[in-house]
């Protein structure tokens, strides 16, 4: 499970880039208190029952115990989640040193705080809080200076060093200070923990969460982009819309009201005009384009079906049928070479 513990700072100085450097001690051996809640609601106590907690030195200044805790980040608070690759951009401001020593009952280690605002609330008084994973094994036993506790941690495994408000040493342990009491947990602060797989649960959940929301803020920034046009394609569009509106007014009257009326609405008007409304009833958006393409390309052709479309059709009595018996008209003497220009 995730425990953290406030330890202490022994010395700190300033580099010239502003950074803090800290020499601290972020652990220690012996009995530690914990709210039974904090470490799993253990049958027999009380959520807010103090369990007893031993951590042998065996265990604390073990080498991997040690090993684990160098390089760590330092956090603004504890991160609601475990501090790892993914999210160490987010959390970290600082780190420790490569090697963490053992310094009497305590492990101590070099600190570096980078980020300028953490650096000045360490300065102000800051405590430290060690963020760690430990396997805790409950039993009732007596330690070798005659201590009784309640459970035993095994594994002790480093994730990082907070920066908090108030710890479980309370403001004795405070960045900068050269005089340091001993850390005497279960002051009352709560930092809070759950079992192993509640916490990892949570974790996942928390993650799983956060990596949706940003998959969706991402779809939506990208798709936003793809909806900002550039110069050529504003151009584009209003040179289309001009062909589009010009024709329009062409084959259903100038005093066509085009405003608020989209050019995909447009050319159905104009298809439904020349070729009759049931042959865009129901039809898709590329059908209608391509047959009003189609009436476009005529201006280019020789045949009477242009000039009747390049008139107009204002005169209600000029049907669908008056325009398919000029077309078959102009398809019966095509041939010939002779007839006349066209354009819409």
């Amino acid at each position: 499970m995730l425990i953290r513990d406030t330890a202490a700072a022994t010395s700190s100085e300033v580099t010239p880039e502003g950074f803090l450097r800290v020499r601290a001690r972020i652990g220690r051996a012996g009995i530690q208190d914990y709210r039974a809640a904090e470490i799993g609601s253990p049958d027999g106590f009380a959520a807010d029952d103090l369990v007893r907690v031993y951590r042998s030195p065996e265990e604390v200044f073990h080498p991997d115990s040690l090993r684990s805790f160098a390089g760590k980040p330092i956090t603004d608070d504890h991160p609601p989640a475990m501090v790892d690759a993914a999210n160490w951009k987010r959390y970290a401001i600082g780190h420790a040193g490569h090697e963490v020593t053992q310094d009497g009952e305590h492990l101590a280690a070099d600190l570096l705080i980078a980020d300028a605002a953490g650096a000045k609330r360490a300065q102000a008084g800051a405590e430290l809080s060690t963020g760690y994973f430990a396997d805790v094994i409950f039993g009732q036993g007596v330690t070798p200076e005659g201590e009784p506790y309640d459970a035993v941690q095994r594994n002790i495994r480093g994730n990082h060093i907070a920066l908090v408000k108030a710890g479980r040493c309370g403001e004795t342990c405070r960045v900068g200070d050269t005089a340091i009491a001993d850390c005497r947990c279960g002051d009352g602060a709560d930092t809070g923990s759950s079992t192993v797989d509640e916490f990892h649960r949570r974790l996942a959940d928390r993650d799983a969460l956060q990596s949706e929301a940003l998959a969706v803020a991402d779809d939506r920034l990208a798709a936003a982009r793809a909806q900002i046009l550039d110069d050529a394609a504003i151009d584009a569009l209003v040179a289309e819309r001009t062909t589009v509106i010009d024709v329009a007014k062409r084959v259903l009257g100038t005093s066509l009201a085009t405003t608020g009326i989209s050019v995909a609405d447009l050319r159905r008007q104009v298809v439904a005009r020349v070729l009759g409304p049931e042959r865009v009833r129901d039809r898709a958006d590329p059908y209608v384009v391509a047959a009003f393409e189609t009436l476009v390309a005529a201006r280019t052709m020789s045949n009477p079906l242009a000039a009747h479309l390049a008139s107009g059709i204002s005169d209600a009595a000029q049907t669908r049928e008056t325009a398919l018996a000029a077309r078959n008209r102009y398809l019966s003497s095509a041939w010939k070479g002779d007839v006349n220009q066209g354009e819409l």
